[in-house]
């Protein structure tokens, strides 16, 4: 699998904005991004199959972050990611999957612009449990 894109918001319930890099901070997320606190949805990350789907079934076409999600995923099953599960991307950046999908009307700006909401249905809500620098185009592994 590899990381398509990184992106990041200021404030919360907007479109996120595709970045090259980013830090992550152990507990606390992408600094710089909105959704970044000491929680259980530090990051949220979204399958490129799940954007792709969404888009063919209603006919749209989701940009990256309009969905609110932090990071985008190729060919990641999050059928295949049950909360417990970790993710390395890159050298050692270190994920856990605390939560999957959310209340549709809660903080998704592409609800508003599709009339769906990727994340809500199939995101995955992650924990920061290393933190380091990710760039685009850096491997991503279940471990």
């Amino acid at each position: 699998m590899k990381l398509l894109a990184i992106c990041t918001s200021k404030k919360r319930g907007t479109f996120k904005y595709p970045q090259k890099e980013a830090i992550l901070k152990k507990n606390w997320g992408i600094v710089g991004d909105a959704h970044a606190d000491k929680w259980e949805k530090q990051v949220t990350i979204l399958s490129q199959k799940s954007i792709e789907k969404f888009n063919k079934r209603y006919n749209i076409n989701i940009e990256y972050g309009e969905s609110a999600e932090n990071l985008v995923v190729s060919n990641l099953d999050p059928a295949n990611c049950p909360v417990g599960t970790k993710i390395e991307i890159g050298n050692g950046v270190l994920l856990e999957v605390t939560k999957i999908g959310k209340d549709i009307t809660d903080d998704c700006p592409g609800f508003d612009k599709y009339g769906c909401c990727p994340t809500a249905e199939e995101g995955l809500f992650l924990k920061v449990v290393k933190g380091g620098k990710i760039k685009v185009e850096e491997r991503v592994e279940i471990i």
